[in-house]
């Protein structure tokens, strides 16, 4: 996956058989792919090749910014 090779500092072996498999076929497999889908958002924001789209607020950059260590 291209995604993950233009990123040789994550080891993607069972990401990419996670991926693969469409994060199983039993109930928790919709909370997996949410949770995957997450994680790579932040890790595009920590890499800084895409902005974390929060809106331009006060409250949301001190109450949520410390999740990515991000200071208001």
């Amino acid at each position: 996956m291209l995604w993950l090779a233009n990123r040789p500092h994550i080891d993607g072996a069972a990401l990419e058989a996670t991926i693969t498999n469409g994060f199983g076929i039993d109930k928790t497999g919709e909370d997996r792919f949410d949770a995957v889908v997450g994680l790579l958002g932040m890790i595009g924001v920590v890499e800084r090749r895409c902005t974390e789209g929060a809106p331009d607020d006060d409250d949301v950059a001190t109450w949520e910014g410390w999740i990515l260590g991000q200071l208001p």
